[in-house]
């Protein structure tokens, strides 16, 4: 070995050590100080939820106790018209100034009506606002004045939430005054105290994950599920109760909220380990190249030999990820298998190696212009094609190998002496013939033996197939 090209040798480890020690160096502090920032954001999105939340929470809470004391200072206000009222349930013209008056006090009122001590009703509204649900929650108030904790109540006209306090005249305990309470008026406060990148939600105390309300609304106006779902409740930040009502407060961060903030944290140190190997051209030029020749390796495994068509591998792999997005968005895979039965002279004979693989390949180019550009196609094996398409019917399907079959009729120009006496085309369909590649790979062959036998020439599968 020459000098020379022992010292290029020498040098080339040389600067492979250097390169592996700088990188294991570089890798080790960008590791480090990635952790390290990641771990500030953490803490500060801690403290962010939980001011965020107890914030919420708290004017929540204080709404709600100012709403009882306004409901008790009008009951009380009222007391000589809704004593009337109870006497003669009946006098709409009261009814209606009573609701005037409420809804003069109370802008975001729903509906009220009054009770007696026991938590019967007077009165409701004329709508059938006043539910059997609303009714009981006036009896269990009546029966303990605990039961006083404000949540939602389901209505068909509006999600509503109510406020229960007694009233009385000269002293003396006359019933219960009841208001309901659109929930937008909550929604509005949570939407004011939401962080961006967060969601905040009232939840049911008693009932694990069923959402009340969110700075979008009631649960009723959610376009999702009405309970959290188990990987939701574990992405819960921060909860806290919420004083006078059934609520708890939490703060869900969105679904990749810490995700992404780890996922840029290691961009920008990645950007820094690229511009330290800034400095290697040779490496970049030998990744070059070790890409490109995977990229040829590639396309010989994925593609034939003889005519450059895509070949059985190639199709395997699209087969799997059509499945696997016909499974995710409930569409259809349909594969067709196509056999060209073998090429004969125009004398009968049997076709023996001449220009065999030029006809394969005008065979395979009237095939492929028969299809759509989203269509898939392969060359398998011998006289074997597969076609391969997404959300297709059984009808589409049908129109897509007759149209192959017909563009296969057609005389050869690589050898116009040659026709095909009789190609055959079997097709399966996912999920209904397969729900996995093997399956429906097998399913199309029985339906392309039975295609044989057709006048047609192609056959969907069937089980007598």
């Amino acid at each position: 070995m020459s000098p020379r090209l022992e010292e290029t040798r020498v040098l080339q480890r040389f600067t492979l050590i250097f390169v592996v020690f700088a990188l294991a160096m570089v890798g080790a502090l960008l590791a480090w100080t990635s952790h390290v920032r990641y771990r500030e954001f953490e803490t500060h999105q801690q403290k962010l939820m939980r001011s965020s939340v107890e914030g919420a929470a708290g004017e929540i809470g204080i709404f709600i106790n100012e709403l009882r004391r306004s409901a008790r200072l009008f009951a009380d206000t009222e007391a000589p018209r809704l004593q009337r009222l109870m006497r003669n349930p009946g006098d709409y013209n009261l009814y209606d100034a009573l609701q005037a008056s409420v809804k003069s006090h109370f802008p975001d009122a729903f509906a009220f009506t009054i009770a007696d001590k026991n938590g019967k009703p007077y009165v409701t509204d004329f709508e059938g606002r006043v539910e059997e649900i609303c009714v009981k929650d006036m009896r269990q108030f009546a029966a303990d004045r605990a039961h006083s904790g404000v949540y939602v109540h389901p209505n068909n006209e509006m999600y509503h939430f109510e406020v229960m306090v007694d009233w009385e005249r000269d002293g003396k305990s006359m019933g219960i005054f009841f208001v309901s309470f659109s929930t937008d008026i909550i929604a509005r406060i949570l939407k004011h105290g939401e962080l961006p990148g967060h969601k905040l939600m009232l939840l049911k105390r008693d009932i694990p994950g069923l959402i009340e309300i969110t700075s979008d609304g009631a649960r009723v106006a959610l376009n999702r599920d009405f309970k959290l779902s188990p990987e939701e409740m574990r992405r819960i930040g921060y909860s806290a109760p919420v004083s006078g009502t059934f609520w708890n407060l939490v703060d869900m961060p969105e679904a990749g909220l810490f995700e992404d903030m780890r996922r840029d944290i290691w961009r920008e140190a990645l950007i820094i380990l690229l511009a330290v190997l800034a400095v290697s051209a040779a490496m970049a030029v030998l990744l070059f190249r070790y890409h490109r020749r995977n990229k040829n390796l590639e396309h010989l495994y994925t593609h034939d030999a003889g005519t450059g068509f895509p070949n059985r591998y190639f199709l395997l792999d699209r087969l799997q990820r059509c499945l696997h997005q016909g499974r995710r968005e409930n569409s259809s895979c349909t594969l067709l298998l196509v056999d060209l039965g073998g090429f004969r002279v125009t004398s009968g004979a049997l076709l023996h190696q001449r220009n065999n693989q030029l006809l394969m390949r005008e065979a395979g180019d009237r095939i492929r212009r028969a299809l759509s550009e989203a269509d898939v196609f392969a060359h398998l094996a011998g006289n074997e094609f597969a076609v391969l398409l997404r959300g297709a019917d059984a009808e589409t399907a049908a129109r897509t190998a007759s149209a192959i079959l017909e563009a296969l009729k057609k005389p050869f120009t690589a050898d116009k002496s040659v026709t095909l006496p009789k190609a055959g085309i079997g097709i399966a369909i996912a999920p209904e013939h397969g729900e996995d590649a093997e399956a429906l790979t097998q399913h199309a062959t029985a339906a392309l033996y039975a295609a044989r036998l057709n006048a047609s020439g192609l056959a969907l599968y069937t089980k007598q197939a």
